[in-house]
C-alpha cells in the first residue's frame, strides 16, 4: 500500500479534524470574529451559547477521532468504496453532532 492510497483512505477524517480546529479555534463572537460574527441576540445569553459551541467543538473532536479509526481500518480492506465510506460516515458524524448541539441548547436555554 503507497502513501497516496492511505492519503486518501484518511482523507474524511483529516477533514473532520480540520473542522474541529477551525471551530476550536475561531468561535463566533459578538465583536468581529476572524471567521464569524454572532448574530446580536447571542449576546441575550452568551454563556449558554459558548458552551453549546464548545460541546460542539468536543464532539466534532470525538467524531474525528472514531472516522479515523475507522478510515485506518478500512485501509486494510482491500475495497474499492473505501473512500466513500469515509465521507459518508463524516457526513453522518457532522449531521450527528449539530443536532447533539441543538439538543444541548433546547436542555439549557430556557
Amino acid at each position: 500500500m503507497n502513501i497516496d492510497s492511505i492519503l486518501t483512505t484518511i482523507t474524511p477524517a483529516l477533514i473532520a479534524f480540520a473542522l474541529y480546529a477551525i471551530t476550536k479555534q475561531f468561535p463566533p463572537s459578538l465583536d468581529n470574529s476572524f471567521l464569524s460574527k454572532a448574530p446580536a441576540w447571542w449576546s441575550r445569553d452568551q454563556e449558554t451559547w459558548d458552551k453549546a459551541y464548545e460541546f460542539l467543538a468536543k464532539k466534532y473532536l470525538q467524531y474525528a477521532l472514531v472516522l479515523l479509526v475507522i478510515c485506518i481500518g478500512s485501509s486494510f480492506i482491500d475495497w474499492e468504496y473505501n473512500i466513500a465510506i469515509g465521507y459518508v460516515m463524516l457526513v453522518i458524524f457532522m449531521i450527528l453532532a449539530a443536532y447533539q448541539q441543538r439538543a444541548f441548547m433546547q436542555d439549557s436555554v430556557k
